[in-house]
């Protein structure tokens, strides 16, 4: 109801009003959004964003609005868009008529007032009672000019029978729920369990609580699970972010341009994955690129982090979200994995995830049942259970519908619990029952409803309430109760558009028959603002309860379920475009397979088949593996006799899938059968290397690695290349000298514009091996890393660019860095970066970006800038879902800064660890583990001076700096790793805190074990550092060593010198002054004291110069223990200070200290000596 409805007539003593309608929930298109007029006569209820059904009394408050603005000059609200004015009608107090304007009658403003009530139970409840006050008003004016306040509603009678909407006996949950998104609201992400039996009114108390959420600025929205979508991916999750994206169009078009921005940025140029989800969010973002097809982990892990994103640009502490995820015990395993994804994200704050599920239905048998357990354990959980309502609370709701005293309801309302349990579902449904049967009826006479007791009690009325229900349904017009029927299979919403084509009825035929179900709230109208968005799209209704649903669907007999099971699927599948049948195969086939046994035409059993297959691959995209097998195993069951050689390709395409889906879901029996027949039945070299690529591929996902190599060398055999297990030098050196040979005369000008590889067999023999090359090197196979790489790279040369190239040649680069031809890889790296921006090489870039920084990079530029493409290759390892590159960038970001200081590198580092915790890489945790602890302890942060461990005491008193855990835990997870670049690090950095601390005894005890795996940081700027300590540390034992041991210990110090010679050629911004240490170091040894001296100032000042803080410091501490050697204190005591001061810079108090405690009296004399010097420069006063 608005203004434009009404006609006045000035001449005669009446205004007419145009035909009006039911109200009904508002469904706009964008287009309206720009005119607010219409909305702003709209109800609370109109507005879709509170549980509330639309009646009669929706039309009595846009009457109060359309009053308000005749008699006070403005409407009652406005707002710059449709989000802001929702807000306004359901939570914004009213102002006043007579407080705006005196001279309105105190009666007639308040009037206007009950007309617009938030809450319709509080309205007007009949047109009779509007009249009658309105009249006594214009009386009172009519007789004194003034109508002063009197009682409204006295002749306020109703005969329609309306239940209230209004929770009962629910004030221990309210405080519960208000308390955990008051939490919520701080930063803290939060979980509520909400348990309890069907009925129950879980949904509708969740729903009702959260209403105030508009006034609290939160965002709502929710999904419900459904059992006919529990094979569908993420079904809960579609829907509540269908609910957000609803929501967000409401905006104004300002702020709908800074939401595009925000979720722009957010998703990382994977847009379309949300896309997919819920089409219409490209009315927000517009249309998006198409994602690459990935590996299904990476699938997995793209997906994951994208949908985290994106649910992180709404749970703001300004603004956060509140997500209902009703109906668990229905939910699909991907939204199951999804919800504890979001809960384990660290950085996810101001999210309050609730779900409500049927606690019975949920036990220990239940596929959900550990799940449910694991999120109750968590420490943001709370849990609810809701219980049936007491006679108390039935005696009110009774009372709140026939207007009348509790007490008087009393009686009633024993009969109806005793009936019912308390179960608030089944009391509503019981009292309409009992009202269309005239056991309550209102009399017209005294305007009361009344009622018999005794006849209420002795009906036979069923204490199962599905068969109370179908009993209801039964009481419908056949008609209606067909199109229920149909409906039910449909699922818990279904569109009228569909039922047209199912039941060959016209739309309006369809509305008219429902009309009765609709009015005894049997179905409620869907309220989706977005349907005009995406052109026409009939009215969608949904049963009001599962309950019903299951009512309607049980009257159905089993063989015509499933003829009409195949006509919903057959009508689904043509009304769609080709193009699109493959995305939405799950929605067929859901349908379609349920009366398989009704299909007998071999053709029509060959396109169900390929539907299954679609479905399967839609499912494995979507990490649904135990679904996607199901699909797969419909789809075997539909070929026909000799498959392999009625139709090779199809067959061996569902073999090889139902294989992959049984690996992954790890069902290994299983997945070994179906290879084993594969490899029997495939007719070509190609389809076996295929086969063994499969294998290869999905024991990298299962860790490994042995198996990875294996398959993969079985895999090269069959397409005649024979690659060792462990290839000795001479066969790297000998393809090395092929590889050589291929390149001369060839610039990397001519290698990036060479042409694409098109030889099949080739490419199969290049993507082998780029799987061996993503295990061996980390796995300590490095012989198999380099003699694959180049065999990769000989072929590359010979047949063109693959979609690896720009791996290979990066892979090339590594090798040469490893070789020492610092160089030369570096121009290869560019070649790989190159490579990867400019062709359609996007999966391989975040390995790309991190080789070129940490291999190429960081030996010819600044260390201090080396991040950045650690950053980059962050990013696009988790734009591509590549959780191994998120490892690798994360672990090493900030590894190498030497110009800030610690604590805010720790920090910094920190910011990573969460990305990492993510992944599940026991890799990269151990190796966070020591990069940050190590940081740690220079701070005086860990369990003790020589230490990596930090415990969970120690971590709380460092203010949550540092990663809890062990050394014995990280030596246990990368032995098991078989990470022995690992453990190489990890000898290498006790070493150091030992040697930092001066105790060189037991430094050079760690330097014995670090040495065995020296030879795995080759190529990486990570051995500067090893080969930096080993030569300190040895020249710190050198004093205690005699004869051959000592001899062989200065011949280490040489050949150490001598690398650290040519990489400061190379690159002397990085290295010169750790070459100008090392001659000091080698000058102090031979007792040339003052070329020592000249080298010590030289490294000093070079490292300050580049940024090396914690460099500069070792330096004066060195000089001035080689002082402190000589007896000459001055001297020491100047560089000990400078030390200080530098390791003061840099943050190192735990070193500070022990300078402090150490060379106490050398720091006090030079500190004399500078105060007598300062108060000696100071001229006298006059």
């Amino acid at each position: 109801m608005s203004p434009d409805i009404f006609m006045a007539k000035p001449a005669v003593d009446h205004n007419d009003m145009t035909t009006m309608q039911m109200p009904k929930k508002i469904t706009i298109s964008r287009k309206e959004f720009l005119d607010l007029d219409r909305f702003a006569y709209i109800s609370p209820e109109q507005t879709g964003r509170i549980s509330r059904t639309v009646d009669y009394r929706s039309n009595y408050y846009s009457l109060g609005v359309t009053m308000y603005e005749l008699i006070t000059g403005q409407k009652p609200f406005t707002a710059d868009s449709m989000l802001e004015l929702t807000h306004c009608h359901i939570a914004r107090k009213l102002v006043a008529p007579d407080y705006l304007n005196p001279a309105i009658p105190r009666a007639v403003s308040k009037i206007i007032l009950k007309l617009m009530e938030k809450e319709p139970e509080r309205r007007y409840q009949s047109a009779t009672g509007i009249i009658s006050d309105l009249k006594r008003a214009i009386e009172a004016i009519s007789a004194s000019g003034r109508a002063e306040e009197f009682a409204l509603g006295r002749d306020d009678w109703s005969n329609k029978f309306g239940l209230p909407q209004k929770l009962y006996g629910r004030e221990k949950e309210r405080a519960i729920i208000r308390q955990l998104a008051e939490q919520a609201s701080v930063r803290v992400s939060q979980i509520l369990l909400v348990g309890g039996a069907a009925g129950v009114g879980k949904t509708a108390m969740i729903k009702e609580l959260f209403r105030p959420a508009a006034e609290r600025n939160v965002y709502f929205a929710s999904g419900k699970a459904e059992p006919l979508q529990v094979n569908t991916p993420y079904y809960v999750f579609t829907q509540m972010t269908r609910e957000l994206v609803r929501i967000l169009l409401q905006e104004s078009d300002l702020m709908l341009e800074e939401w595009k921005k925000r979720l722009l940025k957010a998703l990382n140029n994977n847009g379309q994955l949300i896309v997919d989800l819920v089409p219409e969010l490209r009315l927000i973002i517009g249309d998006q690129d198409a994602v690459e097809e990935l590996e299904p982990t990476e699938n997995r892990n793209r997906f994951l982090t994208t949908f985290g994103n994106f649910i992180k640009t709404f749970a703001k502490k300004e603004q956060p979200l509140a997500v209902f995820l009703d109906d668990f015990q229905w939910c699909d395993q991907s939204s199951v994995e999804l919800i504890k994804y979001l809960l384990t994200l660290d950085d996810m704050n101001s999210l309050m995830v609730i779900i409500g599920y049927r606690d019975h239905e949920i036990q220990q048998n239940h596929p959900l049942y550990r799940c449910l357990e694991e999120l109750k354990k968590s420490d943001q959980a709370a849990t609810i259970i809701v219980k049936p309502l007491d006679q108390g609370n039935v005696a009110r709701i009774i009372s709140d519908t026939v207007h009348c005293h509790p007490d008087q309801a009393d009686v009633l309302a024993r009969v109806i619990h005793k009936k019912t349990q308390g179960n608030p579902f089944f009391v509503r449904n019981l009292l309409l029952h009992l009202h269309t049967s005239q056991y309550i009826y209102y009399n017209e006479d005294n305007h009361q409803w009344e009622w018999d007791e005794d006849e209420i009690e002795k009906c036979a009325i069923s204490d199962n309430i599905v068969d109370f229900m179908i009993g209801q349904i039964l009481k419908l017009p056949p008609k209606t109760q067909d199109l229920l029927k149909a409906g039910a299979l449909i699922g818990a919403a279904f569109d009228v558009k569909l039922l047209m084509a199912v039941l060959n009825l016209d739309e309006q035929a369809i509305l008219n028959q429902l009309g009765e179900a609709i009015d005894r709230e049997i179905i409620i109208p869907e309220n989706n603002y977005y349907e005009f968005y995406l052109g026409e799209a009939g009215q969608t209704f949904r049963f009001a309860h599962d309950r019903i649903q299951q009512a309607c669907e049980a009257l159905i007999p089993p063989e015509s379920k499933k003829q009409l099971h195949l006509k919903i699927g057959n009508k689904i599948w043509q009304s769609l475009p080709p193009e699109q049948v493959a995305d939405q195969a799950i929605q067929i086939v859901c349908h379609l397979n349920e009366g398989l046994d009704l299909i007998n035409d071999t053709q029509e059993r060959l396109m169900v088949l390929r539907l299954n297959l679609w479905a399967a691959q839609k499912a494995k995209t979507a990490t649904s593996f135990s679904l996607a097998r199901q699909y797969i195993e419909t789809a075997i069951s539909l070929l026909p006799d000799n498959p392999w050689e009625a139709d090779y390709p199809l067959t061996f395409e569902l073999i090889k899938t139902y294989a992959e889906c049984a690996y992954l879901n790890k069902e290994y029996p299983l997945a070994e059968a179906q290879i084993e027949m594969l490899m029997k039945h495939a007719k070509t070299a190609i389809d076996q290397a295929e086969i063994r690529l499969m294998q290869s591929v999905l024991y990298r996902y299962l860790g490994q690695l042995d198996q990875v190599i294996n398959y993969g060398v079985l895999g090269l055999r069959l397409l005649g290349i024979r690659l060792p297990f462990k290839p000795g030098f001479h066969l790297i050196i000998r393809e090395l000298a092929l590889v050589k040979g291929r390149l001369l005369g060839k610039n990397t000008e001519q290698l990036l514009y060479a042409p694409p590889l098109q030889n099949d067999r080739v490419k199969l023999m290049i993507r082998i091996m780029s799987e061996l090359n993503s295990v061996t090197y980390n796995g300590g196979n490095v012989n198999l890393f380099l003699f694959s790489t180049l065999k990769s790279l000989s072929l590359t040369l010979q047949y063109g660019n693959s979609q690896e190239a720009a791996s290979i040649y990066s892979g090339y680069g590594v090798l040469l860095a490893v070789m020492g031809d610092l160089k030369g890889s570096y121009q290869f790296h560019k070649l790989a970066l190159k490579l990867v921006e400019t062709e359609d090489r996007a999966k391989y870039r975040a390995g790309v970006l991190f080789a070129y920084g940490f291999l190429g990079y960081a030996w010819s530029e600044s260390f201090q800038d080396v991040d950045q493409w650690f950053k980059k290759a962050m990013e696009d390892a988790l734009r591509y879902g590549d959780h191994y590159q998120v490892v690798l960038a994360g672990t090493f970001m900030y590894a190498f800064k030497a110009n800030r200081d610690l604590t805010e590198l720790t920090q910094k580092a920190m910011e990573q660890v969460s990305l990492i915790k993510q992944t599940n890489n026991q890799y990269g945790y151990s190796m966070s583990f020591m990069f940050i602890n190590r940081r740690l302890n220079y701070l005086g942060l860990t369990d003790h001076q020589f230490s990596l461990g930090v415990s969970q005491q120690t971590q709380e008193q460092n203010g949550g700096m540092g990663i809890i855990g062990s050394e014995e835990q990280c030596l246990k997870n990368l032995r098991e790793s078989n990470s022995l670049s690992g453990l190489g690090v990890y000898y290498k950095e006790k070493m150091y805190i030992h040697y930092l601390y001066d105790d060189y005894a037991k430094a050079l005890d760690y330097l014995a074990v670090s040495d065995k795996y020296l030879k795995y940081h080759a190529g990486t700027p990570y051995v500067v550092e090893c080969r930096i300590c080993n030569f300190l540390v040895v020249a710190a034992n050198l004093a205690g060593m005699k004869g051959e041991v000592r001899k062989k210990a200065i011949q280490r110090l040489k050949r150490e010198y001598k690398y650290v010679k040519a990489w400061s050629s190379y690159c002397p911004e990085n290295f010169q002054h750790l070459q100008y240490l090392l001659q000091a170091e080698l000058a102090r040894i031979e007792e040339k004291k003052d070329q020592a001296l000249q080298y010590y100032e030289l490294a000093a000042e070079t490292a300050a110069r580049n940024g090396f803080l914690r460099d500069e410091a070792l330096v004066n501490e060195l000089a001035a223990k080689m002082f402190l050697a000589h007896g000459m204190k001055r001297q020491a005591g100047f560089f000990m200070t400078e030390a200080f001061r530098g390791y003061q810079r840099w943050g190192a108090r735990a070193k500070v200290r022990q300078l402090a405690k150490k060379y106490e009296g050398v720091l006090k004399l030079a500190s004399n000596e500078m105060a007598l010097a300062e108060k000696l420069a100071v001229p006298p006063s006059t």
